[in-house]
């Protein structure tokens, strides 16, 4: 059986050489794919900001529960949250890089919501479990280690 002729030129259509062909298509293709490129870095980009403004809040709100939530003993007084911030500027520091080391934002497509949960509760554990360790190593001794932190901070954390 013979190939039809085509004389209309339908049948090129979405065909390669018949893009190449067509100024307007191709202008019109690379101007989307700009665009794509250009919301894809502007939504990762986000994904940065989300979790650091996250972080701060969780921070904040475990700073509040401690006085309000009788998880451990309720200590008589509380430091001010300012003399918090070197650790939490290492908390979210410590938790955003070892996001990124383990790829969490690369997520491939068609991954579960569960497991992308289970892999963010596994990973902000282990950065608070690091925190813990580094706020020893680097803090002690030095104009910031003013707070003497409670092991029970961690699970307000």
């Amino acid at each position: 059986m013979a190939a039809q002729l085509d004389y209309d030129r339908l049948a090129d259509e979405g065909r390669a050489e018949f893009v190449a062909g067509n100024p307007a298509i191709r202008d019109s293709i690379v101007a989307s794919t700009r665009r794509s490129q250009r919301l894809n870095a502007i939504v990762n980009g986000l994904q940065y900001v989300i979790d650091v403004v996250m972080l701060v809040s969780a921070f904040l709100l475990g700073y509040l529960a401690r006085m309000i939530v009788p998880l451990f003993n309720i200590p008589p007084s509380q430091p001010d949250f300012a003399r918090y911030i070197p650790t939490l500027i290492l908390h979210v520091a410590t938790t955003v890089t070892l996001f990124y080391f383990a790829r969490m934002y690369h997520q491939p497509r068609g991954v579960s919501r569960i497991d992308q949960a289970r892999n963010v509760i596994g990973h902000v554990t282990i950065a608070s479990i690091i925190v813990f360790g580094l706020q020893e190593l680097i803090l002690k001794n030095t104009p910031w280690d003013i707070v003497d932190y409670p092991r029970s901070t961690f699970f307000y954390v």
